[in-house]
């Protein structure tokens, strides 16, 4: 059939010749194409194998399982016999001693105790420790094992106990020590056991004891130590030294270093601080310091809690400090004395301590004395302020007390004393407050706004006559030294200071006056005085010449020998001294307002004499 291409055969198909169809041979099937033929897989279908089925190109086989064969009709399996064992009964049995049986699939089986292939290896029960007692050894046996006692063990109860070899009195000549399965002999103290392990020998224990003098004895021996040695309790031969400084028996002072010798110890006292022989230290007193207390602290024993005794430093009390204790702790500086800030406390520092105070006076701080207020004037008044300080021996706790008799008192006599001066315009005194050091005295004075010129000449030239001292005022029946003053402005501001050098025409200018025009003011004889202009032209200028050319020598005078000492000392500096006349001098010229050429001259009259100007040319 031309038209088929078949793997295996074909055949005619029907009784149509030229009809054909493609077949396989046994064991394979027509594929789906019709002329491919295909392997059957039997062992997927029924095929009656008892084990195993094994598929062939066109067939299949069967097979048995390890120890079974395969009998004749090539489907059954049957178990080997006990002569066989493994695949198809193939492998003879060859048990030794040690098998139990054959079996048809493993081969040999061992009894208990046996192990190998044909069970002829012994097992050695006895590496599995199955001895479980303390005291038991493990035996192995051929296919068993039995576990016996250790030597000096009996077997009672199952249990291996250990003999007593010690109970037979023969056994050692002095001491029986019985151990777990054995015995040792021991001997008594001072003796030794001898090379047989079992006899007993004395021990001459003089020969190893380091005490001073030994007594052997028989199993014993005796030490002796001299005085400051003491015996070692524990081993009764060696002789130690006694540490008298660490068991208490020594004899120093607490305060001394004891140091222990060989037999002995010493005492000593600490280099500083103390004095004594080492017995007995007593610490350093009335202020004395250093070896054996030698030395006399520095300390001002008054403002001075301790000196110590080492080193000499001063401790001081509080409200004290410095090396000797002798320097005053000015609390007030520091700012470590806090008092109320309403400006109606002081701070005030005394010798070692501090405290606050009433400014203005007054005993009670919750309650101090304020000042008064501030006078208010009228379209018709003018007032000068002034601060004015006088010398007083008034104590300060007077002062607290009585400040408001003060502030009366004072009032009351200022009042009285520009009235006596008959001050042109005055009207009245007005005082604030007062203070203390040595009395501070706050006050207005009060006069007429329409002689204001000739009122201020007139608080001048009284100013000039209190500072100078040619006058003075009388309060509480004493005299009063103005010191210092100070004129201030209306917001109380200072103006100007005022001392007993002030000159009369600078106090004059100080409280606001001046001359009329065409007037000049002059210093005569300590009042300043206003003068004409045009007086003495020759006379004047003749001591102006004079007056400028002594003090231009002078000065170059002056300027040559700083540069002769300067040259001699230039490495050096100078230290001037502010409470020096000379710079106080300095200190008021510099202070001086500014003027013209001829009001300073006057201003420098005491220095050269009293200078009537005629002109200011």
């Amino acid at each position: 059939f031309p038209g088929l291409n078949c793997s295996y055969a074909c055949r005619q198909q029907g009784l149509d010749p030229a009809s054909g169809v493609c077949f396989c041979e046994s064991g394979y099937q027509l594929g789906g194409d019709g002329t491919t033929c295909i392997d059957i897989n039997e062992c997927s279908s029924n095929n009656n194998c008892v084990h195993n089925c094994t598929n062939t190109d066109g067939s299949f086989e069967c097979g048995c399982a390890i120890g079974y064969r395969l009998q004749n009709d090539g489907i059954s399996c049957e178990a080997c016999d006990e002569h066989f064992y493994g695949e198809n009964c193939e492998t003879p049995c060859k048990c030794g001693r040690g098998a139990q049986t054959c079996h048809h699939i493993d081969g040999c089986v061992c009894e208990l105790g046996w192990t190998g292939e044909t069970c002829e290896q012994d097992v050695n029960e006895c590496l599995t420790s199955p001895c479980h007692g303390g005291h038991e050894l493990c035996l192995n046996t051929p296919g068993s094992y039995r576990c016996e006692c250790k030597p000096g063990f009996n077997k009672s109860n199952e249990q291996c106990i250990d003999i007593d070899e010690c109970q037979d009195s023969t056994i050692c000549p002095q001491k029986c020590v019985n151990t777990e399965g054995s015995y040792a002999c021991a001997c008594n103290d001072g003796f030794k056991l001898d090379e047989n392990e079992k006899d007993c020998e004395d021990i001459n224990e003089c020969q190893q004891a380091k005490c001073h003098d030994c007594e052997n004895l028989p199993g014993s021996f005796r030490c002796y130590c001299r005085d400051g040695f003491l015996l070692n309790s524990t081993t009764q031969m060696d002789c130690h030294n006694i540490d008298e400084c660490s068991d208490g028996s020594n004899t120093c002072s607490p305060h001394a270093t004891c140091t222990d010798t060989i037999g002995s110890y010493t005492c000593k006292c600490p280099d500083k601080g103390f004095k004594g022989d080492g017995h007995e230290c007593t610490a350093c007193e009335d202020f004395t310091y250093g070896e054996q207390c030698s030395q006399t602290c520095t300390c001002n024993t008054s403002n001075t809690e301790t000196c110590d005794g080492s080193s000499g430093v001063c401790a001081c009390k509080t409200g004290w400090e410095g090396r000797d204790c002798d320097i005053d702790v000015d609390e007030c500086k520091r700012g470590t004395k806090e008092c109320d800030d309403t400006e109606l406390q002081i701070c005030v520092n005394t010798p070692g301590s501090v405290h606050c105070e009433c400014r203005y006076g007054g005993v009670d701080l919750n309650n101090c004395i304020e000042p008064k207020p501030e006078y208010t004037t009228s379209k018709i008044e003018t007032k000068v302020k002034v601060e004015a300080r006088f010398e007083t021996n008034i104590g300060r706790q007077e002062f607290l007390a009585d400040s408001e008799k003060f502030v009366e008192e004072y009032e009351k006599s200022l009042n009285a004393f520009y009235e006596e001066e008959n001050v042109n315009g005055f009207s009245s005194v007005k005082v604030l407050s007062v203070r203390f050091g040595s009395l501070i005295i706050d006050y207005e004075i009060i006069g007429s706004i329409n002689n204001s010129d000739s009122f201020k000449t007139d608080l001048a030239k009284c100013m000039t006559q209190l500072l100078s001292g040619k006058i003075n005022i009388t309060v509480l029946q004493q005299t009063q030294v103005i010191l210092t003053v100070t004129i201030k402005d209306q917001s109380g501001l200072q103006l100007t200071s005022l001392s007993s050098s002030a000159f009369p025409c600078y106090v004059l200018k100080s409280f606001g006056a001046s001359c009329s025009s065409g007037k000049k003011c002059i210093d005569s004889s300590g009042v300043a005085t206003c003068v004409d202009d045009s007086s003495d032209e020759d006379s004047s200028m003749f001591l102006l010449y004079l007056g400028v050319s002594i003090p231009l020598v002078l000065i170059i005078i002056a300027m040559m020998g700083c540069w002769i000492y300067h040259q001699k000392t230039a490495n050096r500096v100078q230290v001037i001294r502010l409470s020096d006349p000379d710079v106080q001098k300095m200190k008021v010229c510099k202070e001086l307002p500014k003027r013209n050429f001829f009001e300073d001259m006057e201003a420098l009259g005491p220095f050269f004499g009293q200078v009537d100007w005629p002109s200011k040319k």
